[in-house]
């Protein structure tokens, strides 16, 4: 497996950042803990780059 540059990147519903990871060349399977309590409760997405892949998963916080 190679490395390769992935960033996350978690949305509001008005398309403004809200949270930021710039994880940098990354080699196989990683978790990472976001501190989100500063958020309202909502919907979000959440974006997941890669070289050559983009994923968007839809993340609801309940407060």
């Amino acid at each position: 497996m190679w490395r390769q540059t992935v960033k996350l990147k978690l949305y509001d519903m008005l398309g403004r950042v809200v949270w930021t990871f710039g994880g940098g060349r990354v080699k196989g399977r990683h978790e990472v803990q976001a501190d989100l309590s500063g958020l309202a409760s909502g919907a979000y997405f959440l974006r997941l780059r890669s070289e050559g892949d983009t994923r968007t998963r839809r993340i609801t916080v309940v407060r």
